[in-house]
């Protein structure tokens, strides 16, 4: 009998064992064509991935990548602003923000434009990427007739280049990189950043209960400083090798 009894021990242990080393996995939206998710999705991909789970990133546009995730088609998105939280009922903030972006203004270099705020946005006709909250919201109180909405960062561009709108709105790593690609002195940065926004990872409800762990994972990351070097190394890493 106690033998028997032993064998058993031993079996629900290493049943519980296995339970608890199963890898789990979940996929979540990005926003495509833009660097801070690339980034972004590198980042929490490693996070994942310390916690023994994988992740699959799956790139889309802004508002599809939106309706994905309060759909629950994925498991959430990987990088968000605070207010997307506010407009996606059934997705849940993680707390701790573990990145950020700024909002910055792009004109052509021979434009003469400075811009110091946002409130002088309104002198002028700005473009932006339709689905991305940031630029959205920055521009919520302008006049629409002052606003055109475009599909990609590469039509962005061709409507500053072609005169249509005066500023892009974007991050500086995207404008960076589009001011590379057009070629030098093209496009230039217009003035300091407009605001400054943190970055959230959101999951839908049906996972909250991933919600308290990968908070407090983030939060170790951050006071140990590792994540300051995840983010200094992916950085690095996606504005290199983005297509030129």
């Amino acid at each position: 009998m106690d033998i028997i009894k032993k064998i058993l021990l031993v079996a629900v242990g290493l049943i519980s064992y296995l339970s608890s080393t199963h890898a789990e996995e979940y996929t979540f939206a990005s926003i495509e064509n833009l660097p801070e998710q690339v980034i972004s999705a590198k980042i929490m991909t490693e996070i994942y991935g310390q916690l023994g789970d994988y992740i699959e990133v799956k790139p889309l546009p802004g508002l599809r990548a939106q309706s994905a995730a309060n759909a629950g088609k994925v498991a959430g998105e990987i990088a968000r602003i605070w207010g997307y939280g506010d407009q996606t009922p059934n997705v849940i903030r993680v707390p701790t923000a573990y990145y950020s972006l700024k909002t910055v203004g792009y004109a052509l270099s021979n434009s003469g434009i400075k811009i110091n705020n946002k409130q002088e946005l309104n002198r002028y006709k700005v473009v932006i990427i339709r689905g991305v909250k940031h630029t959205a919201e920055i521009t919520q109180d302008m006049k629409k007739s002052n606003i055109e909405i475009v599909d990609s960062p590469d039509f962005m561009m061709q409507s500053v280049s072609s005169g249509r709108a005066q500023i892009a709105l974007t991050n500086p790593l995207l404008g960076r990189l589009l001011a590379q690609k057009l070629g030098e002195n093209k496009i230039e940065l217009v003035g300091p950043p407009l605001a400054k926004l943190e970055l959230y990872h959101y999951i839908h409800k049906d996972h909250a209960e991933l919600v308290p762990i990968i908070n407090k994972k983030i939060i170790e990351l951050r006071d140990s400083g590792e994540l300051d070097t995840m983010i200094a190394k992916y950085e690095a890493e996606v504005l290199s090798s983005w297509p030129k």
